[in-house]
This record gives structure tokens, sequence and C-alpha cells, in this order.
């Protein structure tokens, strides 16, 4: 397997991200304790129709130009396209997933290198977000802060129970030599992540867990903090059902976690396991009412949507299964993966 120049390669992928790139921008130049000659930072524009480009270009050079800026195009729309191609122009051995709206906290770099060090192995690494709204927040919005990638998903400082545990995709550092494995290997997201206005979920769910392929330690640690803008028209309760409405995408989320968990994978248990949902539905439903939290009402909208989901897309189930698995015996087969 090709080896990497040690070092982080930042990519950002924007849409229409002129007005949240400088604050943005300002972080990464602000970050300490690093040498800027092993860093690069590459910004992908994923169709935009804004000023983009221009502003991420004259920000970086008022902020004296900290590390090499790289600019690339994609022009299929959806943040896993457009991170695919951060992740092929990326020369070192660590990628930074850094969302627009992410504010880097001075030593996260230096901390991501400082861990590399200690754990040299790691197939990705996450950290943990502080909401930073751009107006007062909501009073529901602690129940479901975790939609923001806010707040601690596990412990810090060791590695995920896969395939149960998650760290965000905002902030996620992956070796580049495992996700250049995963795409030489045929590896191909099926969900597009958000694309354009549109907010679509579970590409970086996707991802992580295709990396956990490879039988390396996916880990959680506190230092690696940053805040998270959150402008007010996300502020909204819509916003939080749209991301609990997703059955697609659960649902093929959680194909991929069965195959990992070798459950069964026959029609018979499929159909049985949709029966038994549509019977608990009207227990959830209840449960919601009587709870009545802004946390029980998302979790009412998950739990219907994955189950028509189950119902209308038992076809893409069977094969999301199916391409983790033979992506699972591709990486078996392969005597140099490490």
């Amino acid at each position: 397997m090709m080896d990497f120049p040690t070092g982080i390669s930042i990519v950002i992928c924007c849409y229409n991200s002129a007005k949240r790139l400088p604050a943005t921008l300002g972080h990464l130049a602000a970050q300490k304790y690093i040498h800027s000659d092993h860093i690069e930072l590459i910004i992908i524009d994923n169709c935009c129709t804004d000023h983009t480009v221009d502003i991420a270009q004259m920000e970086w050079k008022k902020l004296g130009n900290p590390f090499p800026l790289i600019i690339r195009k994609e022009d299929t729309p959806g943040l896993s396209s457009a991170r695919k191609t951060g992740f092929e122009a990326a020369r070192y051995s660590l990628i930074l997933m850094c969302d627009d709206d992410n504010w880097l906290a001075p030593d996260y770099l230096y901390n991501i290198l400082e861990i590399n060090n200690k754990n040299p192995t790691f197939a990705a690494l996450g950290g943990w977000g502080t909401p930073q709204p751009e107006t007062t927040a909501p009073n529901w919005f602690e129940e479901v802060a975790f939609y923001y990638a806010t707040g601690k998903t596990i412990e810090s400082g060791r590695a995920l129970r896969m395939p149960h545990e998650y760290i965000y995709g905002a902030g996620m550092c992956i070796r580049n030599k495992y996700i250049k494995q995963l795409f030489e290997q045929g590896f191909r997201f099926t969900l597009t992540d958000r694309k354009g206005q549109e907010n679509l979920f579970g590409g970086d769910v996707e991802l992580m867990l295709f990396l956990s392929l490879f039988n390396q330690p996916i880990l959680f640690d506190e230092r690696l903090k940053f805040r998270h803008f959150i402008p007010k028209e996300r502020l909204d309760w819509d916003y939080v059902k749209v991301r609990a409405e997703s059955g697609y995408a659960n649902l093929i989320s959680e194909a991929f976690i069965h195959e990992l968990e070798g459950l069964p994978n026959t029609d018979e248990w499929y159909n049985n396991r949709v029966f038994k949902r549509y019977l608990k539905l009207p227990l959830v439903h209840l449960n919601s009412i009587i709870k009545n939290t802004a946390f029980h009402k998302l979790l009412l909208l998950r739990f219907k949507h994955k189950t028509l989901a189950m119902s209308k897309y038992k076809k893409e189930y069977f094969e999301a299964r199916k391409k983790i698995r033979d992506m699972k015996n591709r990486i078996a087969n392969t005597k140099d993966v490490f």
C-alpha cells in the first residue's frame, strides 16, 4: 500500500460558502504548535454559485497564506462527491474533514499529530463540537444537540465499539492510505450526503463503517474540539425533522451495520422484522405523546420513516449489505493492506 508524507491535508467542501468561510479560515490560520510545511488546505468548489473561491483566496491571502491553499472543482452535486475529490487531491498521511462552519480550537491540528504519534495505525479519529448559534437557540436544542454534531459521543481516549458507536463527520480525521485503498477496491458512496440545498445525510457514517473493515481503531478524543457555527435558519424544528425523517439513509446505514454484525440475510428475516416494527409503531407513538419531549418526538419520526423505508427499499437494503460484504472480502484478500 502506498505511503504518504506525514502531515495533514485539510479538506473543506463548499456549496455557496462565501459567508461562512472567513471565520472558518481564520480559525485554521490561528493553529498553534505546528510546522506549516506539513499542512495543506484543499477547498472543493461543489457547484457554488456565489463567490466562494474568490473569498477563500482573498481571505487566505489576508491571513498571510499560513500553508498552501489548493482549489479543486467538483461538478457532481453532493457532499460525498466533493469529499471524494478532496481525498484524491490529498498529499499527506492524514486527511481532516473540516466543514465550512467548523471553528477549530487553536490546538486541533497539533493534537491530531500528537494522537497520531501514539496511535500510528488508527483508521479514523473524531472530536466534538460545541454549538455556536447565530441567534439564541430554541429551548428544545439541548435535547437534540447531537443532530448538530455537538456534544461528546463516547468517553475520550478509546476505540469505538464498532459498529454500534460513532464519531461525527465534522472534524473527523482519516488515514489517507485506508481511504485510497477503499476507492482502489471499488468503494463508491451510496449516500450522497448534503446536496446543494437538500439536507441529505449519512455519508460520513457510511465512510466510517467501511473504514472499520481494516480492523484498525476508530478513536474519539476530547482534545479535538471545535465550535460549530449554526446559522439561524438551521435553528428550526423543520430542519431537525428532516434529519429524523431520513428513512432511506437510516435504512442503508443500518444495512451496513447488520452485515457487520452477521445478522440473517434472508427475505423471511427481513419481512418478519418489518412486521414487528409495524406492530411496535403504536407503542412508540404513545410513548412520544406521554413523554412529550423534543427527543421523543424525533424518535417517533425516525422510527416511523425508517419503518416506511423498510417497506419501500427492501432491494436497496440487500444491495447495501452485499456492498459491504464484498468490500470486506476484497480487503481480506489484499495482502499488502497494512
